[in-house]
């Protein structure tokens, strides 16, 4: 059984094809000040040391919006430290989206483009659904040049707020000024994906493949956009227990793909789900460990790994894998009811290390012990 993903039609962001970085994991050591001392050799007729540097903002997460109301005072007066504050804010569990758009705005104004980046980069990561953060990371990626990432990255915040007029304004102004003429096919079809996924989450998937392949015609001889709505193709038939239908547009979207990106990465998760599907445990794992080599950062791609090793019988590998998920973000993605209903996982409850897998994931909830 497959990982459940929320929906069983996921709004994939058509910026998928770009790389997006993780979630920013902290380091406790970066957070704490050192008292100088004294000098080497120093004694009582040694010169003072220094008044000591001021207190270090608050580290202790209690709430995320509340953290990030503190660094964001903070920050009108001190750009560094603010940004230092909003670093561990991430840390928080309902860390707001904001968060990470003024992490990105405050590293700008410290001279620090990249970083600035992978604020919005880890901020669309963690909250892919967010137009804002998309829009954000769009804007930034035109002021550094990079013109085919801010456009991509401004169709996917588009497609997030389709009501915001000046979005959509700004979008086909930027179009016009460096879209090539993929770009402009894919905002012809953006309509047709934003009607399927419509018309699936209306429970009408013959609409939603009616769609999906008008929007197949439309992208020809595009090889990104085509394994794109293959893929979407896929997940429809996946959802209706078609598996062979499913593993052909699977199949052809892989054909046309370049080897080394992130979309295919996310038709290899994909795949290893409708492998496991087919009860095929072994090729799944092959699947999902090559989502992983593409993609170190993606919880679901280890999520399938484990599904997969506790299937065929290797429930040391599945918790390890397993881990990794919840280290890169798993326990975000679906409750802890969801994550126990899965057949594969039932097969590790009687583990020795089980108990433990549970608490890395949401530590908030008991979990009983379990017997070797």
């Amino acid at each position: 059984m497959p990982l459940p993903r929320g929906r069983s039609y996921p709004a994939v962001p058509l910026a998928r094809s770009a790389p997006i970085l993780l979630v920013l994991l902290v380091v406790a050591a970066a957070c704490r000040t050192t008292d100088p001392g004294l000098p080497p050799g120093g004694d009582l007729a040694a010169p003072p040391p220094p008044p000591p540097p001021p207190p270090p903002p608050p580290s202790a997460c209690v709430s995320g919006p509340e953290c990030h109301r503190a660094a964001e005072t903070l920050a009108e007066e001190d750009a560094a430290r603010g940004e230092q504050a909003l670093v561990r804010c991430l840390e928080c569990v309902d860390a707001p989206p904001a968060a990470y758009t003024l992490l990105a705005s405050l590293r700008s104004e410290l001279h620090q483009p990249e970083s600035a980046r992978r604020a919005l980069q880890d901020g669309v990561r963690r909250y892919p659904d967010n137009g804002l953060l998309w829009m954000a990371l769009g804007r930034h990626e035109f002021s550094a040049g990079r013109h085919r990432e801010g456009l991509q990255a401004l169709a996917t915040a588009r497609r997030l707020r389709p009501d915001d007029q000046n979005l959509a304004d700004e979008h086909d102004h930027q179009l016009l000024r460096h879209g090539s003429d993929e770009d402009r096919i894919e905002a012809k079809i953006q309509p047709l994906l934003q009607e399927a996924a419509g018309r699936f989450e209306l429970e009408d998937p013959n609409g939603a493949l009616r769609a999906l392949e008008a929007a197949l015609v439309e992208a020809k001889g595009q090889s990104r956009l085509e394994a794109q709505i293959r893929h979407r193709m896929a997940l429809v038939h996946l959802s209706r227990g078609e598996l062979a239908l499913a593993q052909s547009n699977i199949e052809m979207a892989l054909a046309i793909l370049p080897v080394q990106t992130p979309q295919r990465a996310e038709v290899l998760l994909t795949d290893a789900e409708v492998l496991l599907s087919m009860n095929r445990p072994k090729d799944a794992a092959v699947a999902a460990q090559t989502a992983i080599d593409l993609d170190p950062a993606n919880p679901l791609a280890y999520a399938n790994l484990g599904i997969a090793k506790s299937l065929a019988g290797d429930p040391e590998a599945a918790i390890n894998s397993l881990e990794q998920g919840f280290r890169w973000g798993l326990a975000r993605r679906l409750t802890p009811d969801q994550f126990l209903a899965i057949p594969a996982i039932e097969k590790l409850k009687g583990h020795v290390r089980f108990p433990g897998l549970m608490r890395s994931g949401w530590p908030e909830r008991p979990y009983p012990s379990s017997s070797p």
